[in-house]
């Protein structure tokens, strides 16, 4: 069967965090911190030790053509390891893997079928007792011409992708934990994207994408920066739902933004904003043809919002 490509689709008063709210953080954190140490169990399920009797460093490197393609789909699964993602393959996408346990050997399926081209790789679920000296490092090189669905699915680890100027027309990203790092400025043809984390920073940025109309991060425990600043051309709808952690945004000045919040124990800090029927919008609001809408929930943390 082929690999499919899966896009998952106030009132304002400032609350200082008091004794009480601490405590209720430091309690999260000591519960969060089991969760943590647990999830390297949860993520994996290895039962033959042999595995990691090895540890020899292996490289591969993959050329895929897409000169008989006009779409492209990836599906990416790493359990465990860095990943990174950007441009610079010319009518094809490049690999290059790096690991040094048979474990975490990555499984490649590419096919092409109707003028649309289908990469997955994934690895197996690794992670009981990994040792210390474990190296799984993932990099992608991709074409800036073909249009692309890019669909990540990262179990624990770091992602780091420079996206920017690239055809991406629909991004998701699901992580569990690590660290996110986003460039997606600049992709004249996406139109959605979608990143849901569980711990860990996330760093967006979504600056001048003309065609973006969707956007939605949900992150439950960490701290999210989203750059939204830039030339836009189209409304936009964007919703960002966290529990535990602080949340920046950079929003443009050149056209109008509304921001909701939906708060419980937040410290909120604005700039370039004011307040009017209960949400914040800038000094172009109501004024330019183009409107950002962003809705914010976040339960308990700071929210800093900053016209740029």
């Amino acid at each position: 069967m082929d690999p499919k490509c899966i896009l998952h689709k106030f009132k304002d008063g400032d609350v200082k965090l008091n004794l009480k709210t601490v405590s209720i953080w430091l309690a999260f954190i000591m519960v969060l911190s089991f969760a943590i140490g647990g999830l390297l169990i949860w993520t994996t399920g290895i039962s033959n030790d042999d595995d990691f009797e090895v540890a020899n460093l292996q490289r591969e490197n993959h050329i895929f053509s897409l000169e008989d393609a006009q779409s492209a789909c990836l599906n990416i699964d790493l359990s465990l390891g860095e990943l990174t993602i950007k441009g610079g393959a010319k009518d094809s996408i490049e690999t290059n893997f790096e690991y040094n346990y048979p474990i975490l050997k990555p499984k490649v399926d590419y096919q092409v079928s109707e003028e649309r081209a289908v990469l997955a790789i994934n690895q197996p679920n690794a992670s009981v007792d990994i040792p210390d000296d474990i190296r799984s490092e993932w990099i992608l090189h991709l074409d800036e011409r073909t249009p692309t669905k890019l669909d990540v699915e990262v179990a624990l680890g770091a992602v780091d992708m420079d996206l920017s100027c690239l055809n991406l027309t629909e991004f998701y990203l699901e992580l569990s934990a690590g660290e996110v790092d986003v460039n997606l400025k600049n992709n004249s043809g996406l139109k959605d994207v979608y990143i849901e984390t569980s711990f860990g920073e996330v760093n967006v940025d979504l600056k001048d994408n003309p065609e973006l109309e969707d956007v939605y991060i949900d992150s439950s425990f960490g701290d999210v920066f989203v750059d939204l600043s830039g030339d836009w051309e189209k409304d936009l709808n964007a919703s960002l739902d966290m529990n535990f952690g602080s949340l920046t945004l950079d929003l443009p000045s050149n056209v109008g933004v509304r921001v909701g919040l939906q708060k419980n124990v937040v410290v909120v800090e604005s700039s370039g904003l004011k307040i009017e029927d209960e949400h914040y919008v800038n000094e172009a609001y109501g004024k330019s043809d183009v409107t950002l809408n962003i809705d914010v929930e976040l339960f308990m943390g700071e929210i800093d919002l900053n016209v740029v």
